[in-house]
């Protein structure tokens, strides 16, 4: 299925509205540090530069900015970037030194390679990251380390071992050797060695390994009733009763790498997994109320959720990008 103008255009416009909302939260006095530091979760200021790109809005620059200040001034750096893997949000600060020359963001870069957790390549947390229960700490040391590259800086000694790592957490999953396997944790290793294909090295077994994870979603977590995946692949390993429950709220957060497997292989069957899933998993409100898609929060700057937007925005306009292209043999272009 291909995707309708109807759906792009709503897709657009919830940005707008829900994307100025938290914008707003940022610099309000009516919103709490800790609902702040929230809004800004899967890196606010970088799904404000892809809006941009995509929009040719250049009111979410003011936006992007805004985001950049509360994450990178009133988080990382009182933090003394000892923060978190999974807080470790560095596209939208090195889109910040790509775009704008700031000196700030870029340091900031270097001060979360070495000093976030999950970066520091201790003996402990090098062990750790081999399991596929630490898939998400490995991927995100990964792409601090890619974007210190992009920035200007020399590759990381153990950025390979990231890619290995990485690698090896799909064999896991989609061998069924490991203890469960959850598609947006995957999505995220996806965006990783993307990246590091893109960027690092155009390594064919990046492609060999997402396809089969791809596939293995689709085996064991899609339900075509309601065009989404499920949380977990499978029930018994913790109690939460939606471990087997599809969860549109991830749906645009996965499909991207889709798209990209679209572009680098020419199989069809993933742009078509990749539009059902992109279709059902866009917003739509109705007088006030959230209908169907995502969950956003509410439409006011108090109850807005920027986890939620973020989560649904800081890649997905890169599945329209791929899914559009033609299939091309070779690496992509760093674009």
């Amino acid at each position: 299925m291909a995707i309708d103008s109807t759906t792009l255009a709503r897709y657009d416009s919830n940005f707008v509205t829900f994307g100025n909302l938290v914008s707003e939260s940022l610099v309000s006095g009516s919103v709490g540090y800790d609902q702040k530091l929230n809004n800004t979760y899967y890196d606010f200021a970088y799904a404000c530069y892809q809006a941009r790109d995509r929009q040719n809005n250049n009111t979410f620059l003011t936006w992007a900015n805004r985001g950049i200040q509360f994450y990178r001034d009133q988080y990382l750096a009182p933090n003394g970037y000892n923060v978190p893997g999974f807080w470790a949000f560095t596209h939208g600060l090195a889109e910040d030194w790509l775009r704008n020359g700031t000196t700030l963001s870029r340091n900031a870069i270097n001060s979360l390679a070495s000093l976030s957790n999950y970066h520091r390549n201790s003996p402990s947390e090098l062990l750790e990251m081999q399991s596929d229960l630490y898939s998400r700490d490995n991927a995100y040391s990964g792409i601090t380390y890619i974007n210190q590259v992009r920035c200007g800086g020399t590759p990381n000694a153990f950025l390979t071992t990231r890619k290995t790592n990485a690698l090896n957490h799909i064999t896991a999953w989609t061998t069924g050797t490991a203890t469960f396997f959850r598609p947006f944790m995957g999505a995220l290793t996806a965006w990783f060695l993307i990246d590091y294909y893109t960027y690092i090295e155009a390594d064919p077994a990046i492609v060999t390994a997402l396809a089969a994870m791809a596939d293995y979603a689709d085996l064991t977590c899609w339900v075509p009733s309601v065009n989404s995946w499920t949380y977990t692949d499978r029930s018994g390993f913790s109690t939460d009763p939606a471990d087997r429950s599809p969860q549109i709220d991830l749906n645009l957060l996965i499909c991207p790498y889709y798209g990209w497997l679209w572009w680098q292989t020419g199989a069809e069957k993933y742009r078509t997994r990749g539009d059902a899933a992109f279709t059902a998993g866009v917003s739509q409100y109705s007088g006030g109320f959230w209908v169907s898609g995502a969950w956003l929060g509410g439409q006011t700057v108090g109850s807005v959720s920027g986890k939620q937007l973020c989560q649904n925005y800081f890649w997905s306009s890169q599945y329209l990008d791929w899914r559009s292209r033609e299939f091309v043999s070779g690496p992509p272009d760093a674009t």
